[in-house]
């Protein structure tokens, strides 16, 4: 019987200038930041995505200096894919590249919790990658009034809706290096 090789990589969704000009993602940040270190330590892969947005109303618009990666992340990816939606894995590149490194398992973290956070944990576990969400990693610029919805808390909400799945791993920092 052959072993099988598991392989992880972090996917650090959209870390992007605007973003962070937008809201305060510092917990979020400082976290992310944490687990670089460990996947670093563990010569793990470390892939980011950039969302193209091409709205010049975007907070992230793609001909803005908000488009651009945080620089601490960028330097810390192993690649960075680029996208136009809220899934990375509609750019062949990305599946190509999972593919070719062999790739079982997906931590993620970035932003924005309710759309590529959410979409990406999803599309990964339908693609038989065993996904991992970490909680504390992931944020959004937006809150309960951009959606109208009084005392919703949209990270809490969605880690829940994933948790309640039961097919993705959603834990904090502290519980995913335990």
């Amino acid at each position: 019987m052959e072993a099988i090789c598991m392989r992880k990589a972090l996917l650090i969704l959209d870390a992007q200038k605007g973003f962070f000009k937008h809201a305060d993602l510092d917990k979020e940040y400082k976290v992310i930041k944490k687990m670089i270190e460990i996947f670093n330590e563990n010569n793990d892969l470390i892939l980011g995505t950039k969302h193209i947005d091409e709205n010049p109303d975007s907070i992230i618009y793609s001909n803005s200096e908000n488009s651009k990666l945080d620089n601490h992340i960028l330097k810390s990816c192993d690649k960075v894919f680029e996208k136009t939606v809220p899934s990375v894995f509609s750019n062949t590149n990305f599946t190509n590249f999972l593919k070719d490194e062999s790739l079982t398992d997906l931590i993620i973290c970035g932003f924005n919790t309710e759309y590529c956070g959410l979409f990406n944990a999803i599309v990964s576990n339908d693609r038989g990658f065993k996904t991992t969400y970490i909680e504390d990693a992931i944020g959004t610029v937006n809150n309960d009034e951009t959606y109208e919805m009084p005392g919703l808390d949209i990270n809490d909400f969605v880690s829940t809706v994933l948790h309640w799945s039961g097919v993705i791993d959603v834990v904090n920092f502290e519980e995913f290096i335990k």
